[in-house]
C-alpha cells in the first residue's frame, strides 16, 4: 500500500483473546511467555510470506499488543471488491485457526472505509467500523462483517456470480444474531486435499476446545466463549457428513448455567 495515500480499503481488526494472561504469565515464567510469543510472530511471518504477492498488491498487516490490523485497497469496480474481500478472507481464516490451535482464539470485525496508514500513524474510518464491529458485535470468538459491508456484499452478488462470489457465500456463515462472521472451518474444508486432512484438523480442532474450557471452568465469561466454539464446531462436524467421533459432548463439558451468549 501506499502509505502516503488516503484510500478505499477492506479492514479487517481483531483482538486476541487470553493475551492479558499470558502477560500474567510472563510475570511468573518469562521465557515460557516469550517462547509463545515468538510463535506467534513466526505465525505472522509465515502469513506475511504466503501472501506475498497481496503484500505487493497492497495488503498491509500491522500487529500491536493483542490487537492485529489488517487492510487492502479496492476500486470501485464490483470484481475488485469481490477478489480483494475474498483474499482478506481467506488470511482472517487462515489466522484464525492456526491461533484456536494455540489456544488463543480471536474476536474481530470487518468493515470498508477509508484507511491512511503509515509507520507512525492509522487514520481510518475502516478501522473504526471493524473496531466496533468487534467490540460491539461479535461477543463471541468470531469474526464479524459490517452490516454495511453485509450490505454491499449481498448487492453485489445479486449481481455477479463468479467463482469468488460463490466462495465468499461459502466462506460466510449468518449466526443466531442474523450478523454474518466467517466460517473458517469450512475454509480449511476447501484448502485440504484429502478428506483425512480435514477430518484430523476437525479432531484437533475438537482437542483444544476441550482442553481449554476444562481448564476455565471456573470462568463462565471465558467459558462461555468456549460454549460458542463448541456449538460452531459441531455444527462443522455434522454427522451427516463426517463422524460422531468428531462432535464435542456439551453436557458433559459445560454445566447449565453456561450458554450462548448470542441467544
Amino acid at each position: 500500500m501506499n502509505e502516503r495515500s488516503l484510500q478505499s480499503c477492506i479492514v479487517g481488526f481483531f483482538d486476541i483473546l487470553g493475551f492479558r494472561e499470558l502477560t500474567q504469565m510472563a510475570e511468573r515464567d518469562f521465557n515460557q511467555a516469550l517462547g509463545i510469543i515468538r510463535d506467534i510472530e513466526g505465525l505472522f511471518q509465515n502469513i506475511r510470506s504466503e501472501y506475498s504477492e497481496l503484500i505487493e498488491s497492497g495488503l498491509d498487516i500491522k500487529m500491536f499488543s493483542d490487537n492485529v490490523c489488517l487492510s487492502f485497497p479496492y476500486d470501485s469496480s464490483d470484481s475488485n471488491l469481490s477478489a480483494n474481500l475474498y483474499s482478506l478472507i481467506e488470511i482472517l481464516a487462515d489466522i484464525q485457526i492456526n491461533m484456536v490451535f494455540r489456544g488463543f482464539p480471536i474476536r474481530g470485525g470487518i468493515a470498508l472505509g477509508m484507511h491512511y496508514a503509515s509507520e507512525n500513524i492509522i487514520f481510518s474510518t475502516g478501522l473504526v467500523r471493524a473496531y466496533e464491529t468487534e467490540s460491539k458485535i461479535a461477543i463471541v470468538p468470531r469474526i464479524v462483517c459490517h452490516p454495511t459491508l453485509t450490505d454491499v456484499l449481498s448487492q453485489h452478488t445479486r449481481k455477479n456470480s463468479n467463482d469468488e462470489d460463490v466462495l465468499l457465500i461459502e466462506y460466510l456463515d449468518r449466526d443466531v444474531d442474523n450478523f454474518h462472521f466467517i466460517n473458517y472451518l469450512v475454509r480449511q474444508a476447501e484448502s485440504y486435499d484429502w478428506e483425512d486432512e480435514f477430518f484430523g484438523m476437525l479432531e484437533q480442532h475438537k482437542e483444544v476446545i476441550t482442553k481449554n474450557a476444562r481448564e476455565h471452568q471456573g470462568n463462565i465469561k471465558v467459558l462461555s466463549k468456549y460454549y460458542w466454539l463448541a456449538e460452531y464446531h459441531n455444527r462443522i462436524a455434522d454427522p451427516e457428513y463426517t463422524d460422531e467421533r468428531y462432535l464435542i459432548d456439551m453436557s458433559v463439558l459445560f454445566p447449565e448455567t453456561c450458554k450462548n451468549p448470542l441467544k
